[in-house]
């Protein structure tokens, strides 16, 4: 896959057009590593460029493109939102959804053109969740980088906590669910001890049955295997598989207290 067209697009675009410029940019790019392969006609670059601003259903390799710029992009505003781009946050950033991926320096370069300000944030998520549509696996995976990003620097800041609810809101999750992905973090954010029924957003007098149900919900929304079959991006599914980890960490806390059957 040709990601350097692309991702140098997704930077000029940046530069032009602020966080949809380097998303549109990025598809842009990307246009520009087909139509370099081939020898089109004098209305092709008008064709390309109508594609790019009004696509109907972008293929799956652009999708990818432009739901990782965007996701970096809104992390990036994101670090700003305290007033301080710590360089650990960007760390935790690649450490959390880079890792695996083909990407790297022109992520990087994406990341601290955005980090500047928080200005486009919200119009950032609005792409992200026109992409995504209704996958909700997706959207609580990009909410639970953002709490990784964060919480980085050791501390949880207001401000940070305003800009991920209102992200929560874009996305038609309830800020009870954000809740839920910071106690999978609250050692991280200051929390003495990670409390399990915050994990599966349930109470300490719920019912068992109950526990149960958020435990198999959360199951649901959450398992790798569950992603893939979604088509979810690589990069989104070890994310899954962390937080599978602490989903189960905390039911099984809660079962041996309770002793609940496997």
């Amino acid at each position: 896959m040709a990601f350097k067209g692309k991702l140098i697009g997704g930077a000029l675009g940046f530069f032009i057009g602020g966080p949809i410029g380097a998303i549109l940019g990025a598809v842009a790019g990307h246009q520009a590593d087909r139509f370099s392969k081939s020898a089109p006609d004098a209305e092709s670059p008008r064709v390309r460029i109508s594609q790019v601003l009004h696509p109907p259903q972008p293929p799956a390799d652009e999708t990818s493109i432009r739901l990782v710029v965007s996701v970096t992009v809104l992390a990036a505003k994101l670090s700003i939102a305290d007033g301080v781009s710590s360089p650990v946050e960007f760390e935790a950033f690649r450490r959390k959804f880079l890792s695996n991926s083909e990407l790297g320096k022109e992520m990087t370069d994406i990341f601290n053109q955005a980090k500047q300000d928080t200005h486009g944030y919200e119009e950032c998520a609005q792409q992200i969740a026109s992409l995504v549509g209704k996958d909700r696996g997706q959207l609580l995976t990009i909410l639970e980088i953002l709490v990784v990003v964060a919480s980085a620097d050791h501390t949880y800041d207001r401000a940070e906590q305003q800009f991920i609810n209102r992200i929560a809101t874009i996305f038609g999750i309830e800020t009870t669910v954000v809740r839920q992905l910071e106690a999978m973090y609250s050692a991280v954010v200051h929390v003495t001890k990670v409390d399990p029924y915050e994990v599966l957003g349930v109470s300490r007098s719920a019912s068992d049955a109950s526990v149960r149900a958020s435990y198999r919900s959360l199951v649901k929304a959450s398992h790798p295997d569950a992603a893939k079959a979604r088509g979810m991006p690589e990069d989104l599914i070890k994310i899954c598989e962390d937080r599978m980890k602490n989903i189960n960490s905390a039911y099984d806390k809660i079962r041996k207290e309770r002793n609940l059957p496997r």
